[in-house]
């Protein structure tokens, strides 16, 4: 049987379904950074400490990745 054949569709719905799963675990995590920066920039003395803005810091880099990876996983 030439690969591929017989179960190729069958995977591709695995797949697919995996795939929009992953993808609305990224949206909803990426709310929830998008939140925790609302919250972080919300409080004007906490973003002006080291530590806020360290805060901001991770989180801004984690909203990046999550961004580049949802870009990456819906280019098709």
């Amino acid at each position: 049987m030439p690969y591929g054949v017989g179960f190729s569709y069958a995977h591709f719905e695995v797949v697919s379904v995996e795939k929009e799963k992953l993808i609305g675990e990224y949206q909803a995590e990426l709310k929830k950074v998008m939140d925790r920066i609302e919250e972080a920039l919300a409080n004007r003395k906490e973003c002006m400490s080291t530590e806020g803005r360290k805060r901001l810091a991770l989180l801004y880099g984690m909203r990046n990745s999550l961004c580049f990876s949802l870009k990456e996983m819906t280019k098709d």
